[in-house]
């Protein structure tokens, strides 16, 4: 599997005979500014959130919040006008346990399964069960997203035996119509003693960063304390890696704290692991399928940053966001028909925060 760097973000200074200076132009810097939220503490039930798992617009006017306390998933206008819920309670086919991920489609939204077995059901736009699909896998899916024949793309976690020893490990791969395994993308395994022997700073390395187009592009990002994203086409190929440097500069206490916090409630034994003390690399990624870019999100939980790359490597511009709380963690579902904000970590109470993208 060939992977090779495309070089993206340069300054080229070229000096001539005639003493002119010619440069290659800089990067456009956008930014995504919050003009409006929803989510309190008390009071108006349609806008009070035990923890969001989700949120994404399905049209220019509408979106949804998946709620994984609650188990709901809510509909609102563009303007926050609460417009119905649907509720997934219960373990038959066209309901869900444990929502663990919302996925956004063209005509609709897929929520997944976050344990066993795994699954996801997917939606119409007026939030009515259409169809489910059960993975055949014995293991939880980890950032799934939804190709546009309805198959599915994800992260699956996984102990192996190489030889005499065991192995853990994540693969990427792509799930058929029937939740057989069709194409595997990515994977990578590490040694352990037995299998409850796996230390915490494995399943961190191990928590890729993953996106699919609809068409079937596949994005990894397998260090989210780098910023390498591998490519692939629709057949399993490697075509490309995107890289782009950045210097991490130290994070606050309070968000070290708050990380610590947020992973000992998801995960709750840590060992006596530690966030570290400098900014994050890649942490997420999103997909614009309509103008083809692909989102890296990097930099703090509580200030972060995007690299905006087009899908055959070029860096189109880089994004800030202006208008969050600077003290809480969000994560971002970002599609063609707007751009949202969610709590990540309920440090407060959750809240959804609608942004808009500006030059």
């Amino acid at each position: 599997m060939l992977c090779f760097y495309a070089t993206l973000f340069l300054t080229l200074l070229i000096a001539c005979s005639s003493s002119e200076d010619t440069s290659i132009p800089e990067i456009p810097v956008m930014t995504l500014i919050v003009v409006d939220s929803l989510g309190v503490e008390y009071g108006d039930t349609t806008q009070m959130y035990g923890s969001i798992a989700g949120a994404g617009f399905l049209s220019y006017e509408e979106f949804v919040v998946l709620d994984n306390v609650m188990k709901t998933v809510r509909k609102y206008s563009r303007s926050g006008e609460y417009l119905g819920l649907v509720e997934y309670q219960g373990s038959g086919p066209l309901e869900i346990v444990n929502a663990g991920h919302l996925c956004p489609l063209e005509e609709g939204f897929a929520v997944m399964e976050q344990y066993l077995p795994p699954k996801y059901l997917m939606f119409d736009s007026s939030m009515m069960p259409q169809k489910y699909v059960v993975i055949q896998e014995n293991a939880p899916l980890f950032e799934s997203w939804i190709l546009e024949d309805s198959t599915i793309v994800s992260g699956i976690y996984s102990i192996r035996n190489n030889g005499d020893q065991m192995q853990i490990g994540m693969d990427v791969c792509k799930w058929n119509m029937s939740g057989e395994r069709a194409i595997e993308y990515y994977s990578e395994y590490y040694p352990i003693s037995g299998a409850e022997a796996a230390s915490y700073e494995v399943f961190i390395a191990l928590e890729f960063c993953i996106a699919a187009s609809r068409s079937g592009r596949v994005f990894v990002v397998p260090d989210r304390s780098g910023f390498q994203i591998y490519s692939f086409a629709a057949d399993g190929i490697c075509v490309d890696t995107l890289y782009t440097h950045h210097e991490l500069n130290p994070r606050s206490q309070e968000e070290i704290i708050q990380e610590t916090e947020f992973r000992k409630m998801r995960d709750r034994h840590l060992g006596d692991w530690m966030p570290s003390q400098l900014e994050t690399g890649i942490v997420q990624l999103q997909v614009q399928d309509s103008l083809g870019y692909l989102w890296a999100i990097h930099g703090s939980y509580f200030d972060p940053e995007f690299d905006v790359y087009v899908f055959d490597g070029e860096l189109a511009f880089s994004c800030e966001c202006e208008g969050l709380p600077g003290n809480e963690m969000f994560r971002f579902s970002i599609t063609d028909f707007g751009y949202l904000a969610y709590s990540m970590h309920p440090y407060d109470y959750p809240k959804v925060y609608i942004l808009e993208l500006s030059e």
